[in-house]
């Protein structure tokens, strides 16, 4: 953890499995004037899936091949992974109907 961070400003958030087919979901809520960086993610889908995280409607990343029960993990790092642009919710996009969940550990920054 870096030294300017504190517990409570980590935050937690659910990746709903039923509702990523038909455009995405939102994962966190936009915050005005804040990005959303990711500090560590864990997604798994119960049959082949492709996935990828959202800035609004755009793209944080390319889609990520989900093989079924073998989680996809951004460990913890406290600079983040990807962030959102500031104002923007973090989405979640699949593109087939295999069941998807997960989570994601952030902060607004």
């Amino acid at each position: 953890m870096h030294p300017s961070e504190s517990i409570e400003q980590v935050k937690f958030a659910v990746v709903s499995q039923s509702d990523l087919t038909a455009g995405g979901i939102n994962v966190v809520a936009g915050v005005a004037g804040k990005k959303i960086r990711v500090l560590a993610y864990l997604v798994v889908a119960n049959g082949a899936e492709t996935f990828k995280w959202r800035s609004g409607t755009t793209d944080l990343m390319g889609y990520m091949t989900l093989v079924a029960g073998k989680p996809n993990v951004g460990i913890y790092s406290s600079r983040g992974h990807f962030e959102t642009v500031a104002g923007e919710p973090l989405n979640a996009r699949a593109q087939s109907a295999a069941q998807s969940s997960g989570f994601v550990v952030y902060q607004e920054v």
